[in-house]
């Protein structure tokens, strides 16, 4: 991190010293691309990744730094951590059996942490259903899954169901069914798909 390095490589496991895997779950990689959200700004994007607005927009090619679209994909400045510690979100829908602290284990996280992301006061209380915003990363999926979870994710430009079934280790079809999409040649940018 200090290098700026955008990933590292450790091998021979069982031989690395223990405190290296410590601070490889205390500092997850750094996501490459951010996907605009309602009510971002490049002032707010730039103060949370510890960089300035004139960097995030030479970057990304953007002429006018007072627009911005949801769901517009930025790639974020080398070097650019997310200051407040916290990684991205994504949306899980809760399945039966499902628990804050089930759920906590399986993202890697804490039962305080999901509950200040949604308003939960009893973290007790689930709902069957109940879509729940969980730190992780826009491609993050539970490290050890015992019910099948659901994330919402935006398209892109570029994306089509292919990719995004590679992407996500799922299918065309059961993206498809999921989202009751009849033609899965046809996704339009912006479109919000449930991600088996």
């Amino acid at each position: 991190f200090a290098h700026e390095a955008e990933a590292v490589s450790v091998w021979r496991f069982g031989v690395t010293d223990p405190s290296v895997w410590r601070l490889l779950k205390d500092n997850p990689p750094r996501p490459l691309t951010y996907v605009v959200q309602a009510g971002d700004t490049l002032g707010a994007l730039a103060g949370r990744w510890n960089t300035d607005v004139r960097t995030i927009a030479e970057l990304n090619d953007i002429s006018n730094v007072n627009l911005l679209s949801i769901g517009q994909e930025l790639r974020v400045p080398r070097g650019a951590r997310d200051v407040r510690g916290s990684r991205l979100v994504v949306t899980y829908t809760v399945q039966p059996g499902d628990t804050l602290a089930k759920l906590a284990r399986q993202w890697d996280t804490d039962v305080q942490t999901i509950a200040e992301l949604n308003g939960i006061k009893n973290p007790n209380l689930l709902s069957i259903g109940q879509e729940l915003r969980v730190p992780g990363g826009v491609t993050a999926a539970p490290s050890t899954p015992s019910t099948p979870s659901v994330a919402v994710y935006t398209v892109q430009a570029g994306d089509n169901l292919l990719t995004l079934a590679r992407r996500w280790g799922t299918t065309v079809d059961e993206i498809a069914r999921l989202n009751g999409i009849s033609n899965p040649n046809l996704v339009r940018i912006g479109q919000e798909l449930r991600i088996p």
